[in-house]
Protein backbone atom coordinates (compact mmCIF):
# COMPACT_ATOMS: atom_id res chain seq x y z
CA UNK A 1 0.00 0.00 0.00
CA UNK A 2 2.92 2.39 0.40
CA UNK A 3 2.98 2.76 -3.38
CA UNK A 4 -0.46 4.41 -3.19
CA UNK A 5 0.83 7.27 -1.06
CA UNK A 6 4.07 7.54 -2.98
CA UNK A 7 2.35 7.59 -6.36
CA UNK A 8 -0.35 10.06 -5.36
CA UNK A 9 1.46 12.38 -2.96
CA UNK A 10 5.19 12.17 -3.75
CA UNK A 11 5.04 14.97 -6.31
CA UNK A 12 3.23 17.35 -3.96
CA UNK A 13 5.41 20.23 -2.77
CA UNK A 14 6.37 20.68 0.86
CA UNK A 15 4.14 22.89 2.97
CA UNK A 16 5.04 26.59 3.00
CA UNK A 17 5.96 26.72 6.68
CA UNK A 18 7.82 29.55 8.35
CA UNK A 19 11.45 28.86 9.19
CA UNK A 20 10.80 28.52 12.92
CA UNK A 21 8.17 25.82 12.24
CA UNK A 22 10.57 23.88 10.02
CA UNK A 23 13.26 24.10 12.68
CA UNK A 24 10.77 23.06 15.35
CA UNK A 25 9.63 20.03 13.37
CA UNK A 26 13.25 19.15 12.67
CA UNK A 27 13.97 19.24 16.40
CA UNK A 28 10.93 17.03 17.05
CA UNK A 29 12.18 14.57 14.42
CA UNK A 30 15.74 14.47 15.80
CA UNK A 31 14.36 14.28 19.34
CA UNK A 32 12.37 11.23 18.30
CA UNK A 33 15.54 9.50 17.11
CA UNK A 34 17.22 10.41 20.42
CA UNK A 35 14.31 8.91 22.39
CA UNK A 36 14.35 5.82 20.17
CA UNK A 37 18.11 5.27 20.56
CA UNK A 38 18.01 5.88 24.32
CA UNK A 39 15.06 3.52 24.78
CA UNK A 40 16.69 0.81 22.65
CA UNK A 41 19.44 0.52 25.28
CA UNK A 42 16.85 -0.98 27.65
CA UNK A 43 15.73 -3.76 25.31
CA UNK A 44 17.27 -7.06 24.30
CA UNK A 45 17.37 -6.18 20.60
CA UNK A 46 18.03 -9.79 19.64
CA UNK A 47 14.84 -10.84 21.43
CA UNK A 48 12.93 -7.88 20.03
CA UNK A 49 13.95 -8.79 16.49
CA UNK A 50 13.43 -12.52 16.98
CA UNK A 51 17.07 -13.49 16.45
CA UNK A 52 17.62 -14.67 20.03
CA UNK A 53 14.70 -17.09 19.71
CA UNK A 54 16.17 -18.49 16.49
CA UNK A 55 19.62 -18.92 18.01
CA UNK A 56 18.41 -20.23 21.39
CA UNK A 57 14.95 -21.79 21.02
CA UNK A 58 15.31 -23.43 24.44
CA UNK A 59 15.57 -20.06 26.21
CA UNK A 60 12.56 -19.02 28.30
CA UNK A 61 10.00 -16.98 26.37
CA UNK A 62 9.16 -14.65 29.23
CA UNK A 63 11.31 -11.96 30.72
CA UNK A 64 10.72 -9.65 33.65
CA UNK A 65 8.50 -6.62 33.21
CA UNK A 66 10.72 -3.62 32.46
CA UNK A 67 10.10 -0.58 34.66
CA UNK A 68 13.56 0.94 34.61
CA UNK A 69 15.06 3.68 32.47
CA UNK A 70 12.50 5.21 30.11
CA UNK A 71 9.88 2.69 31.28
CA UNK A 72 9.68 4.62 34.55
CA UNK A 73 8.32 7.57 32.52
CA UNK A 74 6.26 5.88 29.77
CA UNK A 75 5.13 2.32 29.05
CA UNK A 76 6.04 2.40 25.35
CA UNK A 77 9.18 4.52 24.90
CA UNK A 78 10.01 3.13 21.44
CA UNK A 79 6.55 4.11 20.24
CA UNK A 80 6.99 7.56 21.81
CA UNK A 81 10.13 8.02 19.74
CA UNK A 82 8.36 6.72 16.62
CA UNK A 83 5.53 9.24 17.05
CA UNK A 84 8.05 12.08 17.30
CA UNK A 85 9.93 10.84 14.23
CA UNK A 86 6.73 10.58 12.19
CA UNK A 87 5.27 13.95 13.17
CA UNK A 88 8.60 15.74 12.90
CA UNK A 89 8.73 14.66 9.26
CA UNK A 90 5.21 15.90 8.40
CA UNK A 91 6.53 18.67 6.13
CA UNK A 92 4.55 17.67 3.02
CA UNK A 93 1.31 15.92 2.15
CA UNK A 94 3.19 12.59 1.92
CA UNK A 95 4.86 13.22 5.29
CA UNK A 96 1.53 14.13 6.87
CA UNK A 97 -0.20 11.06 5.43
CA UNK A 98 2.68 8.91 6.66
CA UNK A 99 2.40 10.44 10.15
CA UNK A 100 -1.37 9.86 10.25
CA UNK A 101 -1.27 6.26 9.02
CA UNK A 102 1.85 5.45 11.02
CA UNK A 103 0.23 6.81 14.17
CA UNK A 104 -2.89 4.75 13.57
CA UNK A 105 -0.70 1.67 13.13
CA UNK A 106 1.14 2.40 16.39
CA UNK A 107 -2.12 2.95 18.30
CA UNK A 108 -3.59 -0.33 17.04
CA UNK A 109 -0.32 -2.11 17.84
CA UNK A 110 -0.34 -0.62 21.32
CA UNK A 111 -3.85 -1.90 21.99
CA UNK A 112 -2.79 -5.41 20.93
CA UNK A 113 0.41 -5.23 22.95
CA UNK A 114 -1.41 -4.00 26.05
CA UNK A 115 -3.72 -7.05 25.90
CA UNK A 116 -0.74 -9.35 25.52
CA UNK A 117 1.13 -7.71 28.40
CA UNK A 118 -1.92 -7.90 30.67
CA UNK A 119 -2.29 -11.59 29.86
CA UNK A 120 1.42 -12.23 30.48
CA UNK A 121 2.02 -10.13 33.62
CA UNK A 122 -1.50 -9.80 35.08
CA UNK A 123 -1.91 -7.59 38.13
CA UNK A 124 1.72 -6.48 37.98
CA UNK A 125 1.16 -4.92 34.56
CA UNK A 126 -2.27 -3.56 35.52
CA UNK A 127 -0.69 -1.66 38.43
CA UNK A 128 2.14 -0.43 36.19
CA UNK A 129 -0.36 0.69 33.55
CA UNK A 130 -2.40 2.55 36.16
CA UNK A 131 0.64 4.54 37.28
CA UNK A 132 2.64 5.13 34.09
CA UNK A 133 1.31 6.88 30.96
CA UNK A 134 1.54 5.12 27.60
CA UNK A 135 3.48 7.63 25.44
CA UNK A 136 3.80 11.10 26.98
CA UNK A 137 5.38 11.47 30.43
CA UNK A 138 2.76 13.98 31.55
CA UNK A 139 2.75 12.79 35.17
CA UNK A 140 6.48 13.14 35.66
CA UNK A 141 8.65 10.23 36.68
CA UNK A 142 6.23 7.79 38.23
CA UNK A 143 8.43 4.90 39.33
CA UNK A 144 11.90 4.88 40.77
CA UNK A 145 14.31 3.24 38.38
Amino acid sequence: MSWVGASTLAGEPAYALPGWARVGLGLVHVGGWAVMLYAARFYDLGRLGGLSQLRHPEAPADEELRRDGPHAWVRHPLYSGAFLILWGAALSPLGLATALWGSLYLLIGTACEEKRLLARYGDEYAAYRAGVPAFVPWRGKVLSA
